[in-house]
């Protein structure tokens, strides 16, 4: 190979970086080599390639030799940029080599500035200028930035920028650890990332993305804040960072604080038949005759029944449930009682009490108690069973003089027509201070010990008539939907289940959309018949029919971005911006509303018309029906600008004899490339030694610019430019008219 004296080239992106490479100029050096002018003054020099195997360490010399020949300039020549890297990336504490190589004559000189500011030699050598290569020793973040290298001669002078990255290792930590906060209250969590540099960070709930909303907000993209907690709020969280290099994750979890027990599901009153059995427990039971209308999510699951009934309750810790029969009375312990409970996922007590065969005796007021530490809370209601009155044992009570005493008359059997309350063998009331209530209620208020104190005794009475009732003991029961008689099978993954002769539950292992309808329980005997209706709604939270993805679209063109769910009720779909270009990670989404330019059609599409490149960015398509939490995606829309030229056509005059200069400056994004025509056929420029071609990268484009010396009559031309990019690709034509120097005597 031959070069000019003035050559000065850096040569490394010329080396494979799979492997360690260096190169020998009849020894080794370093493996980035810069070929100075001190070696060029030698004028022929060999060399030769040196690798290692960087797992075995085995190392090879190349047998042959090159040879690197040097040859005088002819003539004057302003600078040209020969090698040099828009972006140079390195870990801190490696060293680093920013080249800059440039041909001319005289030779160039070298100046360097990091953002605009002139480099001064720092201690120890640590940053040093090698001709034109600036060399700087174990990096430091402070060291990254934009370097300009000029070079400059007494004929012209040109620059180029290098943008200097320094990575760190990227860590991560979460404060506090642990957010121990009471429902209501406000919680904060805060993620710290140490290393550069930090791309993106996003924030996980329970492994979900975080959905921020008016009370879940990011105060800062490392700073998530919750006001008014909620039980759904507490679980794990964690932040996570990367950067094209590195990713790393913290983590941290927010616990309750003491909250009171809530009853969300209680059992109603409720008539039955003796030798049934009773159920009081399942948060999804209805009665057959006391339908309830119920909104049920899609995955839930529910038993219609004509004995089942629920005590559900929440609270922090969770609350204890006990059962009792008028408020003091322990639920029986025998082998037709059965109690248990169980914890749900989502942190729900639930209680249960089990009657078989049940008799009248077993009716009355139950109560479910649900108590923790923060305070108790309770639920009474009666269960009637058919049959002849009877009283269950009252339990020794003491009271205070001067307060109120309240006893209630513990019967059962169906039904109570009179109760009365006596004391020592005399009927109450006799009395201002005493009352007895219609349900069998007695109250004593400012109690005295002469008068009160005693025993006390309560009588329950049928009526004669009550007593002589008749009807058929058989009762068929029958289910319909939508007046459509059930039978098992009609329905998909439904069951009719038997329980006793008085009552037909009908089952649904998982509830489906087309369960949606009115239900209908008839039950009749040889006396007459009786119904009750009620309608069963299926909510069914958005789901994908259609999920929006990210999308690119050429500048001017149209864009369809599609959005599409299925639910019921049917759900709203709203389309919305992050404010800013490509901001990460994106937030503050703003609604966008229809116009000429960016219109979201009733199908949940969002069209784009004419886009240009301040449309990209990140857009979220969101569907909401008030069921759940709701569905959104976040989308990014890059609008990518073909390769063009402003103009089309545009005719240039030189005198002959003179430099003329021809320019084509197209837009478009990168990579992007620009050819040359002449007279309609392919031409190189550097095949003519007159021409001289310069080429440069510009934030929007490139430019190319023909420098012809001495034109003379063979460059009156017509000159073509042809742009190309991935995107589309232009051309351009420049008419080039020579004159003639006109002599006048």
């Amino acid at each position: 190979m031959s070069v000019s004296p003035t050559h000065n080239d850096s040569i490394r992106d010329r080396l494979l970086r799979s492997i360690p490479i260096r190169i020998a100029a009849n020894k080794a050096i370093d493996h980035n080599p810069y070929i100075s002018t001190e070696y060029l003054e030698k004028r022929e020099i060999t060399y030769r390639c040196q690798v290692r195997h960087r797992l075995t360490g085995e190392t090879l010399i190349s047998s042959s030799v090159g040879r690197l020949y040097v040859t005088e300039a002819f003539s004057n020549q302003p600078p040209r940029i020969t090698d040099s890297k828009p972006v140079v990336m390195v870990k801190e504490g490696e060293d680093v080599e920013l080249a800059c190589a440039a041909q001319g004559y005289p030779v160039p000189d070298y100046i360097w500035a990091r953002n605009a500011q002139p480099i001064r030699q720092l201690a120890f050598n640590r940053v040093r200028q090698l001709d034109g290569s600036l060399r700087i020793s174990q990096v430091l973040q402070s060291d990254a930035g934009v370097y300009r290298c000029t070079v400059n001669n007494s004929v012209g002078s040109e620059m180029m920028e290098t943008q200097l990255i320094v990575t760190a290792s990227l860590s991560a930590e979460m404060s506090p650890r642990i957010e121990r906060v009471d429902v209501g209250k406000g919680a904060q969590l805060n993620c710290t990332v140490s290393g550069t540099p930090v791309v993106a960070l996003q924030w996980l709930h329970n492994g979900q993305p975080v959905a921020t909303n008016s009370r879940i907000r990011l105060l800062a993209r490392d700073v998530l804040h919750i006001s008014n907690v909620e039980r759904r709020d507490k679980g794990m969280y964690q932040c996570l960072a990367h950067n094209d290099l590195d990713s790393v994750q913290a983590s941290a979890q927010i616990e309750l604080g003491d909250d009171a027990p809530v009853f969300l599901s209680t059992f109603s009153e409720q008539t039955l038949q003796p030798g049934q059995g009773l159920s009081l427990k399942n948060a999804f039971g209805i009665v057959c005759n006391e339908i309830i209308d119920r909104h049920l999510n899609l995955s839930a699951g529910i038993v219609l029944s004509s004995d089942s009934m629920a005590c559900v309750a929440s609270g922090n810790p969770i609350p204890q449930v006990t059962w009792h029969l008028y408020d003091a009375i322990p639920v029986p312990d025998s082998s037709r009682y059965r109690t248990g409970d169980y914890v749900t996922r989502e942190g729900l007590l639930v209680s249960y009490v089990n009657i078989s065969s049940i008799s009248s005796e077993d009716g009355g007021l139950y109560t479910c108690s649900a108590a923790n530490d923060v305070t108790a809370v309770g639920h009474t209601a009666r269960i009637n069973i058919y049959g002849k009155p009877s009283i269950r044992p009252m339990p020794n009570m003491t009271a205070v003089a001067g307060e109120r005493m309240s006893l209630t008359c513990p019967t059962g059997g169906y039904p109570i027509d009179v109760i009365i309350w006596e004391r020592e063998g005399v009927r109450l009331p006799y009395n201002h201070r005493q009352k007895v209530f219609p349900n069998g209620t007695l109250t004593v208020v400012d109690l005295e010990r002469a008068t009160d104190e005693g025993r006390y005794t309560c009588i329950a009475r049928q009526t004669k008539e009550s007593k002589s009732a008749q009807g058929s003991l058989y009762v068929q029961i029958e289910w319909y939907k939508d007046g459509h008689k059930l039978t098992n099978g009609f329905l998909a993954k439904t069951n009719l289940i038997h329980v006793t002769e008085y009552s037909l539950t009908l089952a649904f292992e998982s509830v489906q959309p087309d369960h949606r309808g009115n239900y209908t329980c008839v039950a009749s005997n040889a006396a007459g018949s009786s119904s009750h209706s009620a309608s069963m709604v299926i909510h069914v939270p958005p789901r994908w029919r259609i999920e929006p993805i990210d999308t690119s679209v050429v500048k001017g063109r149209n864009a369809i971005i599609d959005c599409d769910t299925d639910a019921y009720p049917p759900p709203t779909i709203s389309w919305s911006r992050a404010e800013g270009l490509l901001r990460e990670p994106p937030n503050e989404f703003k609604s966008i509303t229809s116009n000429s330019h960016l219109r979201p059609y009733e199908n949940g599409s969002l069209a784009i018309h004419n886009a240009q490149k301040a449309d990209s960015g990140y857009y979220m398509c969101a569907a909401t029906n008030g069921i759940g939490a709701g569905l959104s995606k976040v989308i990014k829309l890059t609008v990518n600008v073909a390769a063009h030229f402003e103009s089309k056509f545009r005719a240039e005059t030189v005198r002959k004899g003179l430099e003329a200069r021809i320019k084509c400056e197209s837009i478009g994004d990168k990579p992007i490339t620009i050819s040359w025509l002449k007279d309609k056929l392919t031409f190189n420029p550097r095949d003519d030694p007159r021409y001289e071609l310069l080429e440069a990268i510009v934030s929007d484009g490139i430019k190319s610019e023909i420098v012809i010396r001495n034109a003379d009559r063979r460059d009156s031309a017509l000159f073509s430019c042809v742009t190309t990019n991935a995107y589309g690709h232009d051309d351009t034509n420049i008419q080039l008219i020579m004159q003639d120097f006109c002599l006048i005597y």
